[in-house]
């Protein structure tokens, strides 16, 4: 089952919390404070998510997902050593501020957040990174690894 929290739906996240105690959840916490209208808005985002991610690691149940489960992941560098330690295949990568070593680098390449802040990854080259000045980085490449498409739709990452 797949729930979602809205701002200020009590009645919303009380049945939430009944329901999760109960079966279970899949979670992926989203803050969403940065597009509220208002600062204050924003703020009970903050907490809400805060204290949904706190409840969420401390109920007893099964919960996918667990909130600091993973919490490496807001250091890309970090993760993907944590994933590779776990022993899955993670494509060569690259952090650095260095416009030769990620020129060096660069090809067949995804060019992805340093940050746990969510951003679109895309192929680049090494000429992508032509004007690029070190007080800009750092940036974060990993080798591209080609796979399956799904019908129509783009290849899977």
């Amino acid at each position: 089952m797949i729930y979602a929290v809205g701002l200020a739906a009590e009645s919303t996240f009380a049945h939430f919390t009944a329901e999760a105690e109960e079966r279970g959840v899949l979670v992926r916490v989203a803050d969403l404070a940065a597009l509220q209208q208002d600062r204050e808005s924003a703020q009970r985002w903050r907490w809400l998510t805060t204290a949904l991610a706190a409840w969420l690691d401390h109920i007893p149940g099964p919960v996918v997902n667990r909130p600091s489960i993973r919490s490496d992941n807001g250091s890309k560098p970090l993760h993907e050593r944590s994933l590779s330690q776990a022993g899955f295949r993670v494509p060569a990568s690259i952090t650095s501020s260095s416009p030769q070593r990620l020129r060096a680098f660069a090809g067949p390449t995804l060019v992805k957040a340093v940050s746990g802040v969510r951003a679109t990854s895309r192929l680049v080259s090494a000429a992508d990174l032509d004007g690029f000045e070190p007080g800009q980085g750092p940036v974060h490449l990993q080798r591209y690894v080609a796979g399956a498409r799904r019908a129509g739709g783009p290849p899977h990452r």
